[in-house]
């Protein structure tokens, strides 16, 4: 959609195979105005201020915008302002959870909205996920004058997610490492509990003698992330990383290894607290996990990722170490 800057809720519709004027009326409706370049641009602006007055009259029925079709533009949108793992989050809550076809957009109220959300009350974590996407896409529908309102725009939402607290013991951690699968997923996984870093980056760790890196694209907070790794890890890292199933490949190593009530990011508070046992600084722990905020902050976050190498390879060093122990009992 291009807007007209002159005209508001004037604009032009550029599809695969023509450009086509359309204007908004009736609350965020879109409404025809004819395709360029049969229709000119002076033409259809004029146009659009008779269909916008006559509207106001109550002589004109809007067309509608399917809600399948705004869903595929703001996912259209964010595939290229947003990284993949935010385009994946948006786009599996979507497709997941609201599905109302070719229904205009304008017509799906706050009531379905709320009873779709109800029916996730046995999954808060989730039902505030998907309320957080649903949201995100009526906003963007506002701001491309597909809609006039948010219906969710004054809706609270489901209450935060109180954080995990689990840390999984000594016991459960050679558990879990013995139970891991010889394939990309038990490689992960076992990546994840050597390295502390989160699900979404190992598949993207590049490996440069003792040094790893992920780069601002793949991490949480978009920053390039460097940290040094030991022998265990650096054997596992020249392994393939790259799957798809991560739901069922967990469940089953919970039946293999016995443990349960975890989550795979545990793994990462599980790294962090074994750090902090150990005595190693929180500067540093904060360095290796890569944390945006805390005692790094601001331009010293830059400086202090190379500063703090040799203080890394130390604490890696004593985590290995202790870690070995932990797999061989």
């Amino acid at each position: 959609m291009l807007w007209d800057a002159s005209l508001k809720g004037f604009g032009l519709r550029v599809g695969k195979n023509a450009k086509t004027f359309i204007v908004l009326i009736g609350g965020g409706r879109r409404h025809k105005v004819g395709r360029y370049p049969h229709v000119s641009l002076s033409d259809a602006r004029n146009e659009a201020k008779r269909i916008q007055a006559e509207k106001q009259l109550g002589h004109v029925k809007p067309t509608h915008m399917a809600f399948d079709d705004a869903r595929d533009s703001f996912l259209a949108d964010k595939e290229r302002s947003t990284r993949p793992q935010t385009y994946d989050y948006y786009r599996s809550r979507l497709l997941r959870h609201f599905h109302y076809g070719r229904r205009s957009v304008a017509d799906v109220g706050l009531r379905e909205i709320t009873k779709r959300l109800n029916e996730l009350n046995g999954k808060a974590a989730e039902k505030r996920h998907a309320f957080v996407v649903i949201r995100a896409f009526f906003n963007w529908c506002v701001e491309q004058h597909i809609v006039g309102r948010s219906p969710v725009g004054h809706l609270s939402g489901p209450p935060l997610i109180r954080p995990r607290e689990r840390v999984l013991t000594v016991n459960e951690i050679a558990a879990v490492w013995r139970a891991c699968p010889d394939d990309a997923f038990g490689t992960s996984v076992r990546l994840l509990m050597l390295t502390g870093q989160r699900r979404g980056e190992i598949e993207h760790i590049v490996l440069d003698g003792d040094l790893a890196t992920i780069l601002g694209e793949h991490t949480k907070n978009g920053r390039t992330h460097i940290f040094p790794v030991g022998e265990m890890t650096n054997e596992l890292l020249r392994k393939p990383r790259v799957f798809n199933g991560w739901g069922k490949s967990k469940a089953r190593l919970d039946v293999l290894s016995g443990v349960s009530n975890w989550t795979l990011h545990d793994l990462r508070r599980t790294y962090a607290t074994t750090l902090a046992e150990l005595e190693i600084a929180p500067h540093v722990i904060e360095a290796i996990l890569n944390h945006k905020s805390g005692v790094i902050s601001g331009v010293a976050a830059t400086y202090n990722r190379f500063r703090y190498l040799e203080a890394m390879r130390s604490a890696i060093g004593s985590f290995d170490a202790y870690f070995a122990k932990i797999i061989q009992k």
